[in-house]
This record gives C-alpha cells, sequence and structure tokens, in this order.
C-alpha cells in the first residue's frame, strides 16, 4: 500500500497515470496545483521511492528523467483511491455540500 502520509506519492501517481512527464514537468503540474512550487528536494526522493517500489519507471531522455506509472503503479493508485474515499469521503461531500449552500446564499455552519 502506498503511504499516505503527506499524499505526495499518491498526487504524483495521479499525475503520472495521465502520461509520462520529466521532473520539471511534475514540478509544473504539483506549483499548478499548490500555487506554490515543491522542493525538489521533496519531490525527487519521493519519486525516487516509487521508482525502488515498482510503481513508476524512469528512464533517461538525453540529460532528462522521464518517468511513466507501471501496471503496479496503477493497481495501486486504484487502492489508493478507494482507500482515499473511504477515510475523506465524507469529507469532500460535505465540503461540497457547504459550496453549494453558499452558492445558494444559504451558508453553513
Amino acid at each position: 500500500m502506498i503511504d499516505m502520509r503527506g499524499l505526495l506519492s499518491f498526487h504524483l501517481l495521479w499525475l503520472l497515470r495521465g502520461g509520462e512527464k520529466c521532473g520539471y514537468e511534475i514540478l509544473d503540474e504539483l506549483e499548478k496545483r499548490r500555487g506554490e512550487r515543491p522542493s525538489p528536494g521533496t519531490v525527487y526522493p519521493a519519486l525516487g521511492r516509487l521508482v525502488k517500489s515498482g510503481l513508476v519507471n524512469k528512464r533517461r531522455e538525453g540529460k532528462r528523467v522521464i518517468y511513466s506509472i507501471t501496471d503496479s503503479g496503477r493497481r495501486e493508485f486504484k487502492k489508493a483511491v478507494a482507500y482515499f474515499q473511504k477515510i475523506y469521503g465524507e469529507v469532500l461531500r460535505e465540503g461540497e455540500e457547504a459550496r453549494d449552500m453558499d452558492d445558494l446564499g444559504i451558508g453553513y455552519i
């Protein structure tokens, strides 16, 4: 099972399930979603752990390192999504309800 502490591994697999990416593309995608650029000193070791565990492949293209999700990574990602939904589903649903109530001008306590 993927270590869910901090959710970085989960997020990396989520990004890679859409296609292979180099490290800079991964950093760019994370920055778009977080609003700030994550430290390469955090992201690259996490990618290394995913490679070591067989969930992600890496290969060199000149100076670039390209990362891609493996079949095992896809299976583990699906398990992680189910786990995430089980643990956080209610929180996310309540968040959606709160936004819907705000949109209607009802407010949420």
